[in-house]
């Protein structure tokens, strides 16, 4: 259900059965429902990879280190879907960073990044062929992530085509490939072929593409979408 309200400009969070939320169309409500759960084995090894994270935190970083990532963590900057401006912990960025990391085989970074922020890169552009079945995805290897060992772009896919007429696409993602850095930066584009039928004609896809820095450092994710050809 859609609405208007004279007392609030932005909605979210549960309330009984009912769960407010943002969309293209505004404020909505919708009823609740039990999340699902079909631990699949990708599920299962991400949840693997958290709990090796926290027991890391806890139980083999050196205070020095926390310290670190806490004071990372406070240079980093959120926004919530109403607007609202925050920031998390230093063992929430931890998790952050190395989750990224290890879903893409990277190896962990203990030590919290000395540099400031979030890392950036220049954007891409992805190209969906239906004939090759793959993703094309032509990257900048200037970027800092390319000319470093333990760097590296990491790419998520939506899993299905939708629609060339939506505007709106957040996910849901999954991993899809990496490119990883060197000393010699790799050559781009980055290509991921995918089982024959995976890509159809006149249909939109999306990618989730962040970077990550040898020094622990992650971007923030950024979608790029495209029509097959």
């Amino acid at each position: 259900m859609r609405f208007n309200s004279d007392l609030c400009t932005a909605v979210g969070g549960r309330i009984g059965d009912m769960v407010g939320m943002m969309n293209k169309s505004g404020m909505c409500l919708r009823k609740w429902v039990q999340p699902a759960n079909p631990n699949t084995s990708a599920q299962q090894g991400v949840r693997s990879t958290l709990t090796a994270l926290a027991a890391a935190w806890a139980g083999t970083l050196t205070q020095d280190q926390r310290d670190a990532w806490n004071a990372y963590a406070a240079t980093l900057s959120f926004t919530s879907k109403l607007g609202t401006p925050y920031t998390i912990s230093g063992y929430d960025v931890y998790v952050m960073c190395n989750g990224a990391r290890q879903v893409a085989g990277l190896s962990r970074i203990d030590d919290g990044p000395a540099t400031a922020g979030f890392d950036t890169f220049t954007p891409v552009t992805p190209t969906f062929t239906v004939a090759s079945h793959d993703i094309s995805i032509a990257y900048t290897n200037t970027d800092g992530w390319a000319g470093e060992v333990g760097g590296g772009l990491i790419v998520r896919r939506c899993k299905l085509g939708f629609s060339k007429g939506v505007t709106f696409y957040e996910g849901p993602f999954i991993y899809a490939d990496k490119e990883l850095g060197a000393v010699t930066p790799p050559t781009s584009p980055l290509v991921i072929t995918l089982a024959a039928g995976a890509i159809l004609s006149a249909h939109q896809y999306a990618i989730a593409v962040r970077s990550v820095r040898a020094d622990g450092r992650i971007s923030r994710e950024s979608i790029f979408r495209g029509v097959s050809v």
